[in-house]
């Protein structure tokens, strides 16, 4: 089964913006913008207030830059190939089920209320500054068959999930800025 492992990031994919945008360069530059979301910060700011879509293309209100809500680029190095997907039904992006989620933290337990749910994920949140499911995951045992390119690279394959569509990429690495300086 397909393993999926967050990635290690202070933020997510804000449920409150949903707009991933692909920008997919000739030059092989592959980048995948979204609001994203600091929830370890205490702040009244939404993400209406920080994130301005201006003409489908999402910008940083400038009198909010230090809001808990921040433009978030993803940057994909030695990207073998990608993949966009629309969403398969109105209650899921991915079919659930095709994944092995045990190792993101943030899912819901079967013992668990969705109250007791949330202070738990607000609390390994704040606790360790990362986010216990960032909505960006390596996706370990994967069946994506591209040939032996896919080892030859060593290239990871990378699901990004959306509100209505989620994004794959193949690629040997990923960074991410975002415009409030907090980057890795």
């Amino acid at each position: 089964m397909k393993l999926l492992k967050p990635l290690h990031v202070p933020w997510m994919i804000s449920p409150s913006v949903p707009s991933l945008t692909l920008i997919s360069k000739e030059d092989g530059e592959q980048l995948v913008k979204f609001c994203g979301f600091f929830g370890f910060e205490d702040s009244a700011t939404t993400a209406a207030d920080s994130i301005i879509i201006d003409d489908g293309e999402l910008l940083v209100n400038p009198d909010e830059r230090s809001s808990r809500y921040q433009l978030i680029t993803l940057k994909f190095e030695l990207v073998g190939w990608l993949r966009r997907c629309p969403q398969y039904s109105d209650r899921e992006v991915i079919q659930e089920s095709d994944y092995d989620w045990s190792a993101v933290s943030g899912c819901i337990r079967d013992d668990e209320d969705v109250d007791d749910w949330l202070l738990r994920t607000r609390q390994e949140w704040a606790a360790a500054r990362i986010c216990p499911n960032p909505g960006v995951y390596v996706v370990e045992n994967s069946d994506w068959d591209v040939g032996p390119d896919k080892e030859r690279y060593n290239l990871k394959h990378f699901l990004i999930l959306g509100d209505s569509v989620f994004i794959e990429i193949l690629a040997e690495n990923c960074s991410w800025v975002s415009e409030g300086n907090l980057s890795r």
